[in-house]
């Protein structure tokens, strides 16, 4: 055995507790899935590494990071959820009272066809789709300039 004990002990641990927590997901539909674990099915699957998400995690600041997290979530920073809970910000008040005043389960405000989530505006909403093509690109240019480069 090589290396600290200590830490392939942690490691193994978390790995028991990824594997437990993906065995309970895998029991239930795919619609009642949680979205914080897709990254860990990713992984699962051999189609992300681990590794290298962890790398990448700690590389990321501030903004860029809160946005790669959200996206892991399937959230937008800009959906009603999200600007209705800052603390910090004035206009929240009034989004808050917009919302109670609204239709329940939160629509989506661009189209009359589905809710308001970021697997709605990225694959379904027909009035979201040229703007979100600009979020790509933006979070695109920002992950090619914050790493390392390779020459």
């Amino acid at each position: 055995m090589f290396g600290d004990p200590f830490e392939q002990v942690g490691w193994l641990a978390e790995q028991v507790r990824v594997t437990r927590r993906l065995n309970k997901e895998s029991r239930q539909p795919a619609c009642d899935r949680s979205k914080a674990t897709r990254i860990m099915r990713l992984m699962e699957n051999g189609e992300v590494d681990g590794k290298h998400w962890a790398q990448v995690c700690k590389q990321l600041h501030g903004n860029l990071k809160a946005e790669a997290m959200r996206s892991c979530l399937g959230q937008l920073a800009s959906n009603s959820l999200n600007l209705s809970t800052l603390t910090d910000c004035a206009d929240a008040k009034s989004i808050r009272n917009l919302l109670q005043q609204g239709d329940t389960g939160r629509p989506c405000h661009f189209c009359l066809g589905g809710p308001e989530s970021r697997v709605h505006w990225c694959l379904e909403c027909p009035a979201w789709q040229p703007a979100f093509v600009q979020v790509a690109l933006t979070a695109s240019a920002h992950l090619a300039t914050g790493g390392n480069s390779l020459w």
